[in-house]
């Protein structure tokens, strides 16, 4: 066999140093940088994207249990629907209005329907237990109400063509205009909560009996749907609707 001469260039291997210090008696061009934080990850990537999917998604399942829960607690505190009058200082969209809201932290959910019953003014349909919460939101972005608002009021047709007629034209106009807005807000809701809210309209002299009925017999013929999510807005409604309906309080008695 050939014999393989020795290397004479190898140097002796350094032993690492070990000990309660280790890692950090390392070489300094083994230590790994100190105090190097991970980097969040930028607005417009997939992790974002996720990581707000995600959040949505958790805020959600809260919202749902919250509401599932409620079916099994007694009934409490205000019953009923109220509009909520803001000003607004430009013309905007229904989806607009909405995400605008919601970036003030409104929960979207318990706006059960958005308006424009004059020029300058923007009206929020919600319940009553969530009308305080609405409040100071709208308190803490400096938002004002307008407490004292009427939509019924003539001056706010701002059709030049009722400039010349009667008094009691421009209070007939004004009555349509508000049922016909009346009756494009219940035609969005479900029936349980169409019928609590139709209630409120009708006090309010904001629709018609005959709409009323109309809009809401036309919803019982319509097939129900198999499935919808969890709603605390819709719930609070049910609340009001059975609360209301005398068959239901006797139902309970066959129990």
């Amino acid at each position: 066999m050939l014999a393989l001469p020795k290397p004479t260039n190898l140097r002796p291997m350094r032993s690492l140093p070990c000990g309660p210090n280790w890692p950090h008696n390392l070489p300094g061009s083994l230590q790994a940088p100190q105090n190097q934080s991970v980097p969040s990850p930028s607005l417009g990537t997939a992790a974002s994207s996720w990581a707000t999917v995600v959040s949505r998604s958790a805020k959600n399942k809260l919202r749902r249990r919250a509401a599932a829960a409620r079916g099994f607690q007694p009934v409490s505190g205000e019953q009923g629907f109220e509009y909520v009058y803001i000003p607004r200082s430009r013309r905007m969209t229904y989806t607009e209005a909405r995400r605008r809201l919601s970036r003030l932290g409104v929960d979207s959910w318990r706006i059960l329907d958005v308006c424009y019953p004059a020029h300058s003014v923007v009206g929020l349909l919600v319940h009553l237990q969530y009308k305080p919460a609405l409040l100071s939101l709208l308190e803490k972005a400096k938002i004002p109400t307008l407490d004292t608002f009427d939509p019924l009021d003539p001056d706010n047709l701002a059709d030049p063509k009722f400039d010349s007629v009667s008094a009691e034209e421009r209070n007939h106009a004004i009555s349509l205009i508000n049922d016909d807005r009346s009756r494009k807000a219940l035609e969005r809701l479900r029936y349980p909560v169409a019928v609590s809210v139709s209630r409120y309209l009708l006090a309010q002299a904001l629709v018609s009996d005959e709409t009323v009925s109309e809009v809401l017999s036309a919803k019982e013929d319509r097939p129900k749907t198999a499935r919808h999510y969890d709603d605390m807005a819709e719930d609070m409604a049910l609340d009001d609707y059975e609360h209301h309906r005398p068959a239901s309080r006797s139902s309970f008695g066959s129990l």
